[in-house]
């Protein structure tokens, strides 16, 4: 019988981590988000106060601008606003569209249909699309979509549908937006980092993110991708967006997107400088491991989890074919996933979570594996703690069979 032993495999994880006190215990993110941060992350926040306008700070921002970039696949532009994705989110829908403007929204879960609240309280007109729960989407009925509706000025949606755990085919969408001559908005906030995102091939014209996820930063700032197309539609508004601080186009006219930069340059929002510090470390990481290399890494990790889930009962809620490689999402008997996430917080000291859809709240159960955690040192362990915790529950399993099967697919790779 294959049993682990969950804290000494746990301990390497707390030591190149970043853990949560709470009550005294030590408690692993295995969260869609935020999640674990490595310690030369956790090592760059521990920096004296700096002057935002101090030429070292102005360094580390301009540096960590560029590696954005490249994580990216763009040559276009970064802003980097402190707040989380849903900053960037809403600073985007209020940079680019007048009341009145007709957006496209793909809705297939909880993050689909948060771009059609912001925007509606914008007074943008949305049409939207809704596609099953866990399903992957039909081109053609987007298509045919933009088609229909005339006058159609941007077509919005998840890279990944984190209530959900389903990938999206940007490339594909890119593909008709660009034909349609209508704006690509994506909330890419649990993919960057983790799954490839080529903005300028793919035809984005505002990539979102945000630096607590497969970044592997801590939570506190908001990444804004933009498209010269995008930024060229800010610029012929009729009128300035009635948000001042959430106005994007603000930093160009403050001299954030020239090759020659002014000095001195003032930002349009201050971000914690700190914060942005431990960005610009993870930037580096990602980079010295490699984008193909990083994004291999979570599939295999995707790939584990889900197989070491399903060996004990724990089947795949979306379509295998669109599961996430950030984020596993299983079925659970109704009622049972708010106990599972209890019992593995209480006595395993591992939280992970439940649906944030009402119609599934004690349906599913959401694992991240997003940046450091997209490894076989913090995967097994999870799934040996979950193990347990069925058993505890009454939910008999074999013990060792999940992180066999989960094993297996590492050892494979």
């Amino acid at each position: 019988m294959l049993t682990l032993n969950v804290c000494s495999i746990f301990g390497t994880c707390i030591k190149q981590g970043v853990v949560l006190e709470l009550e005294n215990r030590r408690v692993i993110l295995m969260t869609p988000g935020p999640t674990e941060v490595s310690f030369r992350v956790l090592k760059a926040m521990l920096q004296p106060a700096f002057e935002p306008h101090d030429e070292r700070f102005l360094k580390a921002f301009d540096g960590t601008l560029e590696m954005l970039a490249k994580i990216h696949q763009t040559e276009d532009y970064i802003i980097l606003l402190p707040g989380t994705g849903r900053t960037g989110m809403e600073a985007s829908a209020a940079s680019l569209f007048m009341p009145g403007d007709k957006v496209l929204s793909v809705v297939s879960g909880f993050f689909g249909e948060l771009w059609v609240k912001m925007m509606e309280r914008i007074g943008i007109k949305i049409v939207r699309i809704n596609f099953p729960w866990g399903k992957s989407l039909d081109i053609d009925v987007v298509k045919k979509a933009i088609k229909k509706n005339k006058g159609i000025k941007a077509l919005t949606i998840p890279h990944c549908e984190t209530s959900t755990g389903v990938v999206h085919p940007i490339r594909e969408l890119g593909e008709i937006a660009s034909n349609e001559d209508v704006l690509f908005l994506v909330d890419a906030v649990s993919t960057i980092g983790g799954i490839e995102m080529r903005m300028d091939n793919w035809h984005v014209d505002v990539c979102v993110s945000a630096s607590q996820k497969c970044l592997g930063a801590l939570l506190g700032l908001s990444i804004v991708a933009l498209s010269k197309k995008s930024l060229e539609t800010m610029e012929k508004r009729e009128a300035p967006p009635t948000s001042f601080v959430y106005d994007l186009l603000r930093w160009k006219q403050k001299g954030w997107f020239q090759h020659q930069k002014p000095s001195p340059r003032s930002f349009p929002i201050y971000s914690n400088p700190n914060l942005v510090f431990t960005l610009n470390a993870a930037c580096k990481i990602i980079l010295k491991e490699g984008l193909k290399k990083r994004y291999e890494r979570h599939r295999i990790a995707r790939d584990a989890m889900i197989e070491g889930l399903d060996s004990i009962g724990l089947k795949l809620f979306p379509s295998r074919d669109v599961a996430s490689n950030t984020v596993t999402v299983v079925k659970t008997k109704d009622g049972m996933s708010e106990k599972i996430k209890e019992t593995m917080l209480r006595k395993h000291n591992i939280l992970i979570q439940s649906s944030i859809i009402p119609d599934l709240i004690g349906k599913i159960l959401r694992i991240g594996h997003l940046g450091l955690t997209a490894s076989e040192r913090y995967i097994l362990p999870t799934i040996s703690s979950l193990e347990q915790t069925l058993n505890a529950l009454n939910l008999n399993v074999k013990i060792g069979t999940g992180v066999k099967a989960a094993r297996d697919i590492f050892d494979q790779n």
